[in-house]
């Protein structure tokens, strides 16, 4: 009886042997197969990490080289919508009323704050109104008015930087915006009051230099803080 049984289990043992092999052959192909699919993963996000990488080089150099487009945000958009109200100040109390430098106070959160910004214009006319966001001595003079003005009523003062540079022409010399400058500065680091500068496009030379010497400088992506306009520099080189 256990003779002819023998066969029966002989054959299950090599039918067992067999179903192992093949699960076995199973197992390795689809270990393989996630292992390849795994690398391919891995090389996919390689190169997903590096296009990252120069898009985001690409488009700083666009940006870079768009700064000035009139899509950006200006010092008045921020303005607008930062502030429920703005109550501006006009003039130097000395010759007259630079249109490229805005000043004023707002509320934020009903609280006072002293704002003061560079606008560069959004259309032609706009632009040359106010010389393309190259302040003159008059200008300067009015934020220092203006810096005055907030450290006697004790509130904050935010200035909003966009400028290629103050306005370096005959009259401006003539008007002594060397030492205009230099006063800012000097009455800037003995202001008492917190004070915040954020440049949001350009932010060249001393015109910037004026009103960004304050306790804390922010900067919006792509924008620059130079000690030279693009221009300037070009002409020296």
């Amino acid at each position: 009886m256990i003779n002819k049984l023998n066969p029966y289990f002989e054959n299950k043992y090599t039918l067992f042997l067999l179903k192992k092999y093949i699960y076995t052959v199973i197992v390795e192909f689809f270990l393989t197969k996630l292992t390849f699919i795994y690398r391919k993963i891995l090389n996919l996000k390689k190169k997903i990490q590096f296009i990252k990488k120069l898009s985001f080089l690409y488009n700083k150099k666009l940006n870079l080289i768009t700064v000035r487009e009139n899509y950006k945000l200006h010092t008045e958009d921020f303005i607008k919508n930062l502030f429920l109200q703005f109550t501006e100040v006009s003039g130097d109390k000395s010759l007259m009323n630079d249109t490229a430098v805005v000043v004023g106070f707002g509320l934020i959160q009903r609280k006072s704050i002293c704002v003061i910004g560079i606008e560069k214009g959004f259309s032609l006319n706009d632009k040359m109104r106010r010389n393309f966001g190259s302040a003159k001595p008059e200008g300067y003079r009015k934020i220092l008015r203006t810096t005055i003005l907030a450290e006697k009523f004790n509130l904050p003062v935010l200035f909003l930087i966009d400028t290629p540079g103050a306005y370096p022409g005959i009259e401006s010399e003539e008007r002594h915006i060397s030492l205009t400058i230099s006063n800012n500065i000097k009455n800037m680091g003995f202001l008492r009051v917190p004070t915040l500068s954020v440049v949001l496009s350009e932010g060249g030379s001393g015109g910037a230099l004026s009103i960004g010497v304050t306790d804390y400088i922010l900067m919006l992506q792509y924008s620059y803080y130079s000690v030279i306009s693009p221009e300037g520099c070009s002409t020296i080189l």
